[in-house]
């Protein structure tokens, strides 16, 4: 017996249940932009950065520059934690330098594998340059000013007074000691 024909499905496409799902991941996807603009720079440095790592794991499956890119991601995991000028000039200089290095691969010995990855790891990695540049004073950034913000605002002297007063005073005199009760 000869198998039975296939038949085209049947079932046409409802197009307004694809028109729903994509208004709901466009929805979704706004959303998380806004999210990710409310961060810190720092916070934004790092998920750029730990993107960028993720991709370079991804390229050590092919033939891609790895250990200058994975590098390059690792400074600038660590100089978003550390807030370091420095850090962060290297972070900017070394990005700029590998992306001379990434473009050189580029125009030579890449696998399509490799380009595709190479390319990919291109956004992040000059997305936190150019935060890292944006954060750096000694690349004249504004540097990490938390003045506006009221909740992570510096004690002033007299606050510093006052609380030290206020515990003491709840504590007793100086040399008072405490008695303690058999259970």
């Amino acid at each position: 017996l000869a198998p039975a024909a296939r038949k085209p499905c049947d079932k046409p496409v409802r197009m307004d249940v694809v028109e729903e799902k994509i208004r709901v991941l466009a929805a979704r996807g706004s959303t998380w932009l806004v999210a990710f603009s409310l961060l810190e720079p720092t916070a934004q440095i790092e998920i750029f950065c730990l993107t960028s790592f993720a991709v370079c794991l991804l390229g050590s499956l092919g033939s891609f520059p790895l250990a200058a890119n994975l590098a390059v991601a690792l400074l600038g995991l660590i100089c978003c934690r550390s807030g370091s000028d420095a850090q962060c000039f290297g972070y900017v200089l070394f990005a700029g330098m590998t992306t001379v290095t990434d473009i050189a691969f580029l125009c030579g010995e890449g696998t399509t594998w490799g380009v595709l990855l190479t390319l990919t790891n291109l956004l992040p990695k000059l997305c936190a340059a150019s935060h890292c540049f944006r954060i750096c004073s000694l690349l004249g950034g504004g540097g990490l000013s938390y003045a506006d913000d009221p909740l992570s605002a510096g004690l002033a002297g007299q606050d510093y007074h006052h609380v030290a007063t206020a515990g003491g005073g709840a504590a007793g005199e100086v040399g008072a000691t405490t008695s303690y009760s058999a259970l």
